[in-house]
């Protein structure tokens, strides 16, 4: 062999040239060092990858196991971006989540790896032919199919070459010949082709012209039938010859059955000597023709019976069998029974389609196949709505001819091309060829085009695969193989033969061995392609006892097992070889065992299948090679064992033997029960304590020691040990105090049945405490106050002290919210305490104290606090007192004594908690620890003094006057302090209000005025002179006007004004304190007008306005802002400007703004408007906008006045439903009523001289019944005319009167528009009865609003108010008459509007 050939040969042998072994424990071990990456191991999550990178390493090594060089895992590529594009291997299922415990994350780890699904096969010879080869096409209703098809060679096109020379000779002497073809038949025995010149050439299976039929005539042949040696033809002119094919007789001639061409005609049911045929000619007339002998041997009669006329639009198909005919209309198919009459068996309707012909095949059972355009479907004529073996598919075209054949059915269609589709709906190979004239025979077509003649055969799918090994396409003939069993499953006797045919050839001509050497070895590669495609085979058809029987031992008589075993791998770690036979499994183990490949030995028995495999012969072979995992997953999956296994590890640890692995793979195992997963997959299975109860065992047979197992796991990984405890302690909620024995104790498990219920919660404090040894002593005190914290584990009084101390010393000391499963958080000082309670904490105190923790002796003085103030409601003795007050001041120093702050402030929760719990129990605070809280004050109030005055609040009610007194020594303390309590509305007595003013005015002099002015309680004089001293005007003054001195309390304001805006500008100027100096300055101008505003309505009251008002212009002027920088003088004026604002709208109720004018310019005639610019341009628009309000108002008044009208029109209009007269109900009118009852009763004016008074039942609802009231004159003869009314009304009895409408027209189109409120507006508008009593009036326009600053605007929009709203000149007359500018203005607008 040349270089070249070996060159390739060599890149698909991939089993010479690697050499690797698998990773050893120790290895996997050793990845627990420092630099191990997996020290901070967790679980991933779905979004993150998983494998790190530097894991790689590690998962190359384990996975280097196979000889083959696709095998090996690649290094994962440098990413060049954040994007990642790599492709890593398929992550294995998740374990369970180990928050703690890292020395398991390698055993985690390792299993993850050993059931990841990173390997891949090398495609074998027969999967690559399969997938190259053609496959069917689904053709089922709603499947896309491909536009090309490979040919399958499930029909065989094969040319009729000696039949064709005959034709093309026939057609080189046209007028010495039989004519041109015309049509074409085919019976097993015979293939018979009609001509144009009436004669039919029949064709043996030869090539041969066995007979020509007939004499040369016009009449052509249109159609042709065979049956046995009996020929039928029907020609052009409608006549019928049935003719002997051996003998060339013709046996009768029906001229009177049609009277057209005859299109189609086909054999049908027939008795012994007796031949029918039913036929259609080109009118759609179908007939059945009985052709019956006389006597053996003699001539025929026939018979003739119609079977559809011309009327129904038959199209020239026809399909018959022994029992039915079929044929189709343009609007439906037709079969037609022939026994035991002839009738119309049922009618198929058309489906959707553009085309109006439709081609049929019909059996003897009844099951009618349609293709009607591209719509294949079939039914069951026999038995309607009965399921019929054929799936309904969609054709690629519009089908012309059809052939029932046992695979299925062959369609022709107008593409071209004939198909041949299954009864799935697939298309199972497609051929293309022209024809014109096509005929059928069981499961061969006979198509004829022009003069060549094709015979198409439609093979089984034996007929092929036998051609295929005739011609030594042995893979071809194997992947048909695959293909048939898949379609029949009793083809699977002739694979397993063809299968050992095929193994018992290649292994008889096999290349020869060569010795070793660096060549390829042909023989080699021979033998794994061989194994390959046998495995490929047996796993495609399920006959795998082969692959380990006849497969297996034809490998070992070749002294090739060796390949054999090595190829199994691959197809065990993809899941496609779920079992092997106890033989194939010994030998594979074996092989991998003297290759130093344990490992991947493992990794198959993960997929095997348990249940499927020699389960003793298993066990030994684990228990032998210490496959760990896999014993576990076996005694799991293959038994439903989960103790079983467990016993197996731990007995072998407590013997010593591989303690380190074993036993953190015990802790991981344990783990995934509790967790409700499957070891190692991962996959989800029911949750089973029974591990636990196997574990906390206390006895074991063969040892005195207490808990075994659990002290044996602590010496493998403590904190893993506790974690898994704590795994199943996480879901429960509560202590479980029964007392079960455990079953496991002292027993083999396999005599256990599991329990179904929970160990007991003793079980999780015994045990481990009895398992922890002094280096794990701090774990398990840790793991116990978690579970202590959330109440599902009760410790012993010892317990509880160690528990406390290790917390106090070395543990936890925050108090946060935790979750469930963060047992961290729940294993704190605060939490332990409020569950244990423990009776004396002090020395315990101490002893933290002197350690230096702070926190954790905080915590426990607060808690020592509690107790004693506890003991102290309980039972109030002195030495209670004094304990207890002790305690709350040395907790309350302790930890204001701590640097941070947030330590500092735990002493007002502490008092406020502590404290409310004990006046829950007591009804009062006890003095000596009030005195305690007290003192602490001071200390306190310089932490937080807003949280000191709560404190006081709500500890020390009753003693206010005693917290202020003791905070006399900060006066700012004590001001924050008592400002709180104002602020709360505490209760603070009149003295402490006293220091409270006296200290705001030293601290917050602004705020001095709002505070006397919204309480009372102080000393006035005493007051005021405290405000006097500091300056504090607006309170002084209002002071001076309680003492009855308003003028003073005014002038003291208003001498102040000019001195706050000279403060104003010349903040204005440097920019500094400018909020304060304005706050300063509105607060002065807000004090005087509220003065003014206090005054009543007399002289003095209009002086102080002018007065306040003179001040305020004075003071601007003063200022002389045009000498000062423009952003100056306009902060300034936008001041001044507001002011005068809120000035004018305080006075705008006191003072009519024409004083105001008028003021102005008389007693300052020498000023510029400018000086007054502010003022006027303010009270002018105010003057607007009162217009614009007294507008809106008087609009509003109009609108109300405009509904209430249109309501009382509608009441006036409408008729009332009158239910009683005089207090009597009234009956209904009934027909012998008289016709004048039936109108509208005409209750208004019936009685002479009455008066009827209406009125609703209910006032709410008008629209309800009403009650009439008669009213008349005293004198006599009104009374008699009256009660003689009354009689005659009452004597009918009547019930529901119904009142006159006044104005029946407007009623009507009132009611008309009810749904339409708008169009009811339009109509009141439009007839309004009141319209002549109360006219509309004119709307005073007004001008659009000026923009501020504009005299222009403003004195025109003045000019066109109302004269006298402004000016002052409206006439005494009406000032006398209403004061009120606004209903003189509305009063007037009425007047001008009539």
């Amino acid at each position: 062999m040349d270089a070249d050939l070996e060159a390739i040969l060599a890149e698909s042998d991939s089993d010479d040239g690697l050499e690797g072994g698998g990773l050893s424990l120790e290895d996997i071990l050793k990845e627990d060092g420092a630099s191990s990456p997996l020290q901070e191991y967790r679980a991933p999550t779905t979004n993150e990858e998983s494998y790190s990178a530097r894991d790689w390493a590690v998962l190359q090594q384990i996975l280097r196991e196979d000889d083959d060089d696709d095998d090996v895992v690649p290094e994962p590529p440098v990413p060049e971006s954040p994007v990642h594009h790599e492709k890593k291997p398929q992550a294995a299922p998740v374990g369970p989540v180990l928050w703690r415990g890292e020395r398991l994350a390698p055993f985690a780890l390792r299993e993850r790896r050993l059931v990841a699904q990173n390997e891949s096969i090398e495609a074998s010879p027969l999967e690559t032919k399969r997938r190259n080869r053609s496959k069917p096409i689904d053709l089922s209703r709603g499947a896309t199919t491909s536009s090309e098809q490979k040919p399958s060679g499930a029909l065989k096109v094969e040319p009729l070459k000696t039949a064709s020379r005959q034709l093309a000779a026939n057609a080189r002497r046209p007028e010495l010949g039989p004519g041109a073809p015309a049509a074409l038949g085919a019976s097993p025995k015979f293939v018979a082709l009609g001509t144009s010149r009436g004669l039919a050439l029949v064709f043996d299976h030869f090539q041969e012209v066995r007979r020509v039929l007939g004499t040369a005539s016009s009449d052509s042949v249109r159609c042709v039938a065979l049956e046995d040696d009996v020929a039928c033809l029907g020609h052009a002119s409608g006549t019928l010859i049935l003719w002997d094919v051996v003998k060339g007789s013709q046996l009768r001639k029906v001229d009177d059955a049609f009277a057209v061409s005859v299109e189609k005609v086909e054999f049908c049911c027939r008795g012994a000597s007796d031949r029918a045929v039913a036929a259609i000619d080109s009118s759609g007339v179908v007939n059945r023709i009985v052709f019956r002998q006389r006597v053996l041997g003699g001539s025929y009669l026939h018979e003739v019976e119609c079977l559809l006329d011309a009327k129904s639009n038959v199209t020239p198909w026809l399909s018959v069998s022994s029992t039915y005919a079929a044929f189709s209309s343009t609007s439906a198919s037709f079969v037609v029974a022939f026994a035991p009459s002839v009738r119309v068996a049922v009618t198929w309707p058309r489906p959707q389609s553009e085309v109006d012909n439709a081609v049929v095949s019909i059996n003897d059972d009844g099951i009618l196949i349609r293709a009607w355009g591209c719509d294949l479907d079939a039914l069951n004529s026999t038995e309607e709505g009965a399921a019929v073996d054929f799936v309904p598919c969609t054709l690629p075209a519009n089908a012309v001819a059809l052939c029932v054949v046992a695979r299925g059915v062959m369609i022709l269609g107008r593409d071209d091309v004939l198909r041949l589709i299954d009864r799935k709906g697939r298309q199972l190979d497609a051929v293309s060829f022209s024809s014109d004239y096509i005929a059928s025979t069981r499961d061969t077509v006979y198509a004829l085009q022009g003069n060549e003649l094709q015979q198409i055969e439609a093979r089984s799918a034996q007929q092929r695969i036998a051609s295929l090994v005739d011609a030594g396409e042995w893979l071809e003939a194997l992947s048909s193989q695959v293909d048939a069993v898949g379609d029949d499953a009793s083809e699977s006797a002739n694979a397993i033969d063809l299968l050992r045919r095929y193994v018992a050839l290649a292994v008889a001509n096999a290349p020869a061995r060569r010795a070793a050497t660096r060549q390829l070895d042909l023989a080699r590669s021979h033998f794994k392609m061989l194994a390959s495609v046998c495995v490929e085979f047996c796993i495609a058809v399920d006959v795998l006892d082969v692959l380990f029987d006849d497969v297996y031992h034809a490998f070992q008589k070749a002294s090739r097992s060796d390949v054999y075993l090595d190829l199994l791998e691959p197809y065990i770690l993809t899941d496609k070889l779920k079992r092997l036979a106890p033989e194939v499994l010994q030998a594979f183990v074996q092989r991998f065992r003297e290759n130093g490949k344990l490992v991947n030995v493992e990794r198959c028995m993960l997929h095997l299948d348990p249940t499927a495999l020699d389960f003793n012969m298993l066990t030994r072979l684990l228990k032998t090679h210490r496959l760990h995992s896999a014993t576990y997953r076996i005694y799991v999956e293959g038994l439903g064992d989960f103790v079983a296994p467990l016993e197996i590890a731990l007995d072998a640890c407590h013997e010593g033997v591989d303690v380190r692995h074993r036993g953190g793979q015990a802790l991981l195992y344990a783990r995934y029960c509790l967790e409700g997963l499957a070891f190692p997959s991962g996959t989800a299975v029911e949750p089973t304590t029974s591990v636990l109860w196997f574990l906390l065992r206390k006895k074991r047979p063969g040892s005195d020691q207490e808990y075994p197992h659990l002290s044996l796991l602590f010496t493998v990984d403590a904190q893993a040990s506790l974690d898994l405890l704590s795994a199943h302690l996480l879901k429960r909620t509560s202590y479980d105090a029964t007392v079960v024995v455990n079953p496991y104790d002292n027993v083999q498990s396999a005599s256990v049945t599991p329990p179904s219920t929970d160990p007991p919660s003793s079980y999780f404090v015994d045990g481990p405490q009895a398992a922890c040894d002094a280096s794990t002593k701090k774990l398990f005190l840790a793991y116990l106050a978690a579970h202590a914290a959330r109440g599902v584990l009760v410790p012993t009084q010892s317990l509880s002290e160690e528990v406390l101390r290790y917390l106090a010393l070395e543990g936890r000391t925050d108090d946060v919210d935790a979750t469930e499963d963060d047992l961290d958080a729940w294993a704190s000082l605060p939490k332990c305490l409020r569950v244990l309670q423990p009776a004396n904490v002090s020395t315990l105190q101490k002893e933290a104290s002197a350690k230096g923790r702070s926190e954790a002796s905080i915590i426990l003085l607060e808690y020592e606090a509690a107790r004693l103030l506890d003991s102290l409601a309980s039972e109030k003795s002195l030495e209670n007192r004094q304990r207890a007050a002790e305690a709350v001041s040395q907790t309350i120093k302790a930890s204001l004594a701590h640097a941070d702050l947030d330590v500092k402030k735990r002493a007002f929760a502490f008092i406020t908690s502590s404290i409310s719990s004990f006046l829950e129990k007591a009804r009062r605070l006890d003095t000596t620890v009030a005195a305690a809280i007290r003192d602490a004050l001071p200390a306190l109030a310089q932490v937080d003094a807003s949280q000191t005055a709560q404190v006081i609040a709500n500890v020390l009610p009753d003693d206010v006057a005693g917290a202020c007194q003791a905070l006399a020594a900060k006066p700012s303390l004590q001001f924050v302090v008592l400002d709180e309590l104002i602020r709360t509305d505490a209760s603070v007595d009149d003295e402490e209000r006293a220091v409270y003013v006296e200290l705001l005015c030293d601290s917050a002099p602004h705020r001095v005025h709002a505070y006397l002015a919204s309480h009372d309680g102080y000393d006035v004089e005493a007051t005021l002179e405290l405000c006097r001293r500091h300056r504090i005007d607006d309170a002084t003054a209002l002071l001076l006007e309680e003492t009855g001195d308003g003028n003073g309390a005014l002038d003291l304001i208003l001498r102040g004004l000019g001195r706050r805006f000279e403060v104003l500008r010349d903040a204005a100027r440097s920019k500094v304190e400018l909020n304060e100096a304005e706050a300063d300055l509105r607060a002065s101008v807000s004090a005087a007008t509220r003065l003014c505003s206090r005054r009543s309505e007399d002289h003095e009251s209009r002086r102080a306005w002018f007065a306040t008002l003179d001040a305020l212009l004075e003071a601007q002027r003063s200022l002389k802002l045009s000498r000062e920088l423009p952003s100056t003088a306009s902060q300034v004026r936008a001041v001044a400007r507001d002011l005068a604002r809120s000035y004018l709208t305080a006075a705008a109720d006191r003072v009519p703004l024409r004083d105001v004018v008028s003021k102005l310019f008389k007693d300052h005639p020498d000023a510029t408007l400018g000086d007054f610019r502010d003022v006027l341009t303010s009270a002018l628009a105010m003057s607007r906008v009162d217009a614009a309000l007294y507008d809106a108002a008087a609009t509003c008044q109009q609108q109300d006045q405009f509904s209430r009208r249109q309501k009382d029109a509608f009441f006036a209009n409408r008729p009332r439903h009158v239910t009683h007269l005089d207090g009597r109900a009234l009956r209904p009118l009934t027909e012998d009523d008289p016709p004048a009852l039936h109108n509208h009763l005409a209750l208004m004016g019936t009685a002479p001289d009455a008066e009827l008074i209406l009125t609703p039942f209910d006032p709410k609802d008008p629209l309800g019944p009403w009650q009439a009231h008669s009213y008349l004159p005293e004198d006599e003869e009104s009374v008699q005319k009256r009660e003689e009314y009354l009689r005659k009304l009452r004597a009918r009895n009547i019930e529901g009167a119904w009142t006159k409408v006044k104005n029946p027209g407007y009623y009507n189109k009132y009611m008309d528009c009810e749904d339409d409120p708008a169009a009811r507006m339009r109509l009141f508008a439009e007839e309004d009865p009141y319209k002549a009593v109360v006219p509309e009036r004119e709307r005073v326009p007004l001008p659009p609003r000026a923009p501020p600053g504009s005299l222009d605007a403003v004195a025109k929009f003045s000019a066109s108010l109302p004269k006298g709203l402004i000016d002052g000149t409206l006439s005494s007359e009406s000032e006398e008459e209403d004061a009120s500018p606004f209903t003189a203005y509305v009063k007037r607008a009425a007047k001008s509007g009539e």
